[in-house]
């Protein structure tokens, strides 16, 4: 894992402290919670796009640290400027 990437998963871990306070109790039934973000500047055309991969990826994964089951992530674009260098996400994080 880089540095930058090292970076961009604790920027996620501080950011699951806010998404936490969102999550429903277990009860058995399906909820969402909803994560804005933001692609990283100048990303290549087609790569990885490690910025969001990481964050996300980490937000997924601490919440099946503290026992929810993840049913589907969906994303999409909510921002793009016009220079096309910098995107925003909205991500759906539908749980159980």
């Amino acid at each position: 894992m880089g540095f930058f990437t090292k970076s961009q998963s604790n920027v996620a871990t501080g950011v699951y402290a806010d998404v936490k306070k969102y999550l429903k109790a277990k009860d058995g039934k399906i909820h969402v919670v909803m994560v804005n973000s933001y692609s990283k500047f100048a990303n290549g055309y087609f790569c990885c796009e490690d910025k969001y991969t990481t964050q996300i990826d980490q937000i997924v994964s601490l919440m099946q640290d503290d026992g929810y089951e993840i049913i589907d992530v969906k994303v999409t674009t909510i921002f793009r400027d016009q220079a096309d260098i910098m995107q925003g996400y909205s991500t759906l994080i539908t749980y159980k």
